[in-house]
């Protein structure tokens, strides 16, 4: 869903906050590891070197820069168990002769709900370019309900119909808003003035009686 979003005009970033992100757990023996004569830390390099996102350069071509990057990370498990961890004379020891490949989830630390249930929340930022907030909204509007229509229909994605009309109307409401801001921190400092004044007066009469 990320790079749907990413590719409406003007949008700059998406951040996705909460959910559970898949990972694999290696769960290592590590008594068939010293019988290979092995270290955890070999099997933590080897995990490192095979499961890596490098650049490797770029390339210009017809006014378009392009990165060129090499992609070697672990999508299955079957690539996890294969990855060689050492050499012996008796041919290569692979990861899943010295543990066992688990799925499992990365650690959550923001946690967010919404209604009560679990959820995920984007935040979308705009290009620093005097991108329209209101073209941006209008086109996630569309593109959430072709979201709706692609993904399973249990997926609840909230409309922004009440946000787009906010952004419409937030230029006279914003001026309205900040006009009765304006107009009751005026009536507060004149009526605690006046409240002041009068108890003022009131202390200096009493003074004056003794």
């Amino acid at each position: 869903m990320e790079p749907r979003l990413l590719r409406i005009p003007g949008v700059a970033q998406v951040k996705i906050v909460g959910g559970r992100q898949p990972e694999y757990h290696v769960v290592v023996d590590t008594a068939k590891l010293e019988a290979r004569h092995l270290s955890l830390q070999e099997v933590v390099d080897a995990l490192e070197k095979t499961n890596q996102l490098l650049p490797t350069g770029m390339h210009e071509e017809n006014r378009q820069l392009y990165l060129a990057v090499l992609d070697n990370r672990v999508r299955r498990p079957e690539e996890l168990e294969n990855v060689v961890l050492a050499w012996t004379e008796h041919g290569p020891v692979y990861l899943r002769e010295v543990a066992e490949i688990k799925p499992g989830e990365a650690p959550q630390f923001n946690v967010v709900t919404a209604d009560g249930r679990p959820a995920v929340l984007m935040n979308i930022y705009s290009q620093p370019n005097n991108a329209s907030t209101t073209r941006i909204a209008d086109a996630l509007h569309e593109e959430l309900n072709r979201i709706r229509r692609d993904y399973p229909s249990d997926l609840h994605l909230p409309s922004s119909t009440i946000n787009r009309c906010l952004l419409r109307k937030g230029s006279g409401a914003c001026g309205r808003q900040l006009l009765l801001d304006w107009l009751s921190r005026w009536l507060f400092f004149s009526c605690s003035c006046a409240i002041y004044g009068r108890q003022l007066w009131q202390w200096q009469s009493f003074r004056q009686r003794f």
